[in-house]
C-alpha cells in the first residue's frame, strides 16, 4: 500500500477514533447527568404525589369524623332509623320504591329525592338526602352510608343492592363495608376511624371499592357507623398528575396484592384490581424500602422508578413514578445523532483533505521514485522538477545530487576502462617484443645445434656403413669389432641425448611462440 493510500487512511482512523472517543465520551457524561436529574425528578414527583395521597386521605378522614361529630348527622341518623323501622320488611319495601320502581336509570339512582309512598321513611329522606347528596358530590365520594347500631344500612346516596340490607345477618355480612362497620361498633370512639384496602365490591357489580368508617356517638351513646366509599375518580386525578412525568410517566399506587390501586393513565380500561405490577420497585416499597432503580415496569418497557411505601390507618401501598428511559434518554440520543452526523461530515471533509495532501506528497515522490527507477537503468537525461521548499523539494534536490554524482561516476567507470585496456595493450606490446627477442636468440641457438645434428646424423650414417663393411671382417677382427661396438653404442647414447636436447629446445620455441602470440 502506497503513501497516497496510507495517509488518508491513517487520517481516518485518527479522525473517527478521535470522534468516537469524543462523542462516546459526551454521550456518557450527558447521559449520565441526564439520569441523575429525571432520578431525582421522579424522587420529588413520588414524594409529592404520595403526600398529596396521604394528605387527601387524611383529608376525608378529617371530614368523616367532622361529619360524624356533626349534630345534624346524628339526628339524620335517628329520624332515618325511626321511619325505617316503621316499615314492614323494610328491605323489599325500600328496594323497590328507591331502586326497581326509581324512574332514573342505573348509576343515577340518587336523583330521586322522595318517593310518593309518604311513609315517614320518605319524609326523612327528602329532609337529608339533600345534605348528603351534596356531601357526595361536592367530595367526589363513590357513595355514604348512614348505619344504624343494628347494623342496617338505613340510608345511601347512590341506592345500590346493599342499601336497606343489614351487614351482621344480610347477603352483605361479609363484605368490606361490613368488616368497617364491625370494626368502629367494637371501638365506639367518637375519633376512631378505620379502613379497608380497595377490593371487588358486588353491590357495585364488583367495582374496587374501599371504605372509611367512624362511629357517630352522642353523649357516649354509641347511635351508628358514618361510612365513605372512597373516591375512585379523585385518587385517580391525583395520580395521574402529568407534571414533570413527560409523555411517557405515569404514578401509581400499588396494594400489598401487587395489584393497582389506581388507574394506568395509559389504559382505557380500569386496572384498579386488574393490573399486576410485581416488580422490582413494588416488592421494595412493600417491604418498607424506598428508593429509585432502572428497571422494566409491568408494560415490560425498560423505565427509571421511584418507588416507596405508604402507610395509611393500616394499610400500606406502594407509590410508584416512572418513565420510560427512552423518551429520558431522547435528548442524548439526538445529541449522540446530531454528533454522529457533525463527525461524518468533518471525516469526509478530512478523508478529503487527507487525499489532496496525499497527492500533494505522493506524486512529487512517485516522480523521484520513477526518475530513480530509469536512473538505475542508467538514463541519466531523466530530469525531476520539484519546487517545493518542504521535505519533497529536499528529496528533489537529493534526487539531483545524486543524479550528478551518478554521470561523474559513470564518466569516472570509463575513464578506468580506457585506462585498462592501454595498459593491457602496452603489456600485450611488450610481451609480443619479448616473444620475438627470444625467438631470435633461441633460434640461432636452434639453427646451430639442427646443423650440428644434421653433420652428426650424416656421420652416423657413414659410419653405420663403414660398420657394416667390417661386419663381414668380423671373424678376424672380432676384438676390433667388439670395442667399435663400444664405441658405436656411445655415439648412439650421445645422439640420443642430442635428440633429447633438440625436442626440449624444440618444446620451448613453441611456448615463447604461444606467449608472443598472446
Amino acid at each position: 500500500m502506497n503513501i497516497r493510500s496510507k495517509l488518508p487512511l491513517f487520517i481516518a482512523a485518527a479522525v473517527a477514533l478521535t470522534t468516537i472517543i469524543t462523542v462516546s465520551l459526551s454521550y456518557l457524561e450527558a447521559e449520565q447527568k441526564v439520569v441523575e436529574v429525571q432520578k431525582e425528578k421522579l424522587v420529588a414527583v413520588r414524594a409529592a404525589q404520595s403526600r398529596a395521597i396521604v394528605s387527601y386521605l387524611s383529608s376525608i378522614r378529617e371530614e368523616l369524623v367532622i361529619v360524624a361529630g356533626n349534630p345534624a348527622t346524628a339526628e339524620a341518623l335517628e329520624d332515618i332509623q325511626a321511619g325505617f323501622e316503621e316499615l314492614p320488611q323494610p328491605t323489599d319495601y325500600l328496594q323497590k320504591l328507591y331502586i326497581t320502581e326509581n324512574p332514573h336509570p342505573i348509576g343515577e339512582k340518587d336523583k330521586l329525592g322522595v318517593a310518593s309512598d309518604g311513609s315517614n321513611y320518605s319524609a326523612a329522606h327528602q329532609r337529608w338526602h339533600p345534605f348528603f347528596h351534596d356531601l357526595q358530590k361536592r367530595r367526589g365520594y363513590y357513595d355514604v352510608f348512614l348505619i344504624d347500631a343494628k347494623g342496617t344500612i338505613v340510608y345511601s346516596v347512590f341506592k345500590e343492592l346493599d342499601f336497606a340490607t343489614n351487614l351482621l345477618e344480610g347477603q352483605w355480612k361479609d363484605s368490606d363495608v361490613a368488616k368497617v362497620f364491625r370494626q368502629s361498633r367494637a371501638k365506639a370512639a367518637d375519633d376512631f376511624i378505620t379502613f379497608s384496602d380497595f377490593a371487588p365490591y358486588a353491590p357495585s357489580s364488583d367495582a374496587p371499592a374501599s371504605f372509611m368508617a367512624t362511629p357517630i356517638v352522642v353523649n357516649g351513646k354509641f347511635l351508628g357507623v358514618l361510612a365513605f366509599q372512597m373516591p375512585i375518580g379523585r385518587i385517580n386525578a391525583i395520580m395521574q398528575a402529568k407534571d414533570g412525568m413527560g409523555v411517557s410517566g405515569e404514578t401509581y399506587i400499588v396494594g400489598t396484592d401487587f395489584l393497582m390501586r389506581s388507574d394506568s393513565r395509559f389504559s382505557q380500561e380500569s386496572t384498579i384490581l386488574h393490573q399486576r405490577v410485581e416488580t422490582e420497585g413494588t416488592r421494595a416499597a412493600l417491604s418498607g424500602k424506598e428508593g429509585v432503580a432502572s428497571l422494566q415496569n409491568y408494560r415490560g418497557i425498560p423505565v427509571f422508578s421511584s418507588f416507596a411505601p405508604v402507610d395509611f390507618e393500616g394499610v400500606r401501598f406502594a407509590v410508584i413514578s416512572e418513565i420510560d428511559e427512552k423518551e429520558v434518554l431522547a435528548p442524548v440520543t439526538a445529541t449522540r445523532n446530531k454528533l454522529s452526523v457533525i463527525s461524518a461530515v468533518i471525516l469526509t471533509v478530512m478523508v478529503t483533505f487527507g487525499l489532496l495532501f496525499a497527492r500533494s506528497i505522493s506524486k512529487p515522490l512517485t516522480t523521484v521514485a520513477n526518475a530513480l527507477l530509469k536512473l538505475a537503468e542508467g538514463d541519466t537525461s531523466v530530469d525531476v522538477q520539484v519546487r517545493s521548499r518542504d521535505e519533497v523539494g529536499q528529496v528533489g534536490l537529493a534526487f539531483q545530487t545524486f543524479k550528478q554524482r551518478t554521470i561523474e561516476i559513470k564518466r569516472l567507470e570509463v575513464e578506468q576502462v580506457e585506462r585498462e585496456e592501454r595498459a593491457e595493450l602496452e603489456k600485450k606490446q611488450a610481451m609480443l617484443q619479448l616473444a620475438d627477442s627470444f625467438e631470435q636468440s633461441v633460434g640461432g641457438i636452434v639453427s646451430i645445434v639442427s646443423a650440428a645434428a644434421t653433420e652428426l646424423e650424416a656421420a652416423a650414417q657413414t659410419l653405420n656403413a663403414s660398420l657394416e663393411e667390417t661386419n663381414a671382417q668380423a671373424s678376424t677382427v672380432a676384438a676390433a669389432a667388439n670395442e667399435a661396438s663400444a664405441n658405436v653404442e656411445t655415439v648412439a647414447t650421445a645422439c640420443e641425448e642430442l635428440a633429447a636436447s633438440v625436442r626440449e629446445i624444440g618444446q620451448q620455441v613453441n611456448q615463447s611462440s604461444q606467449i608472443s602470440g598472446r
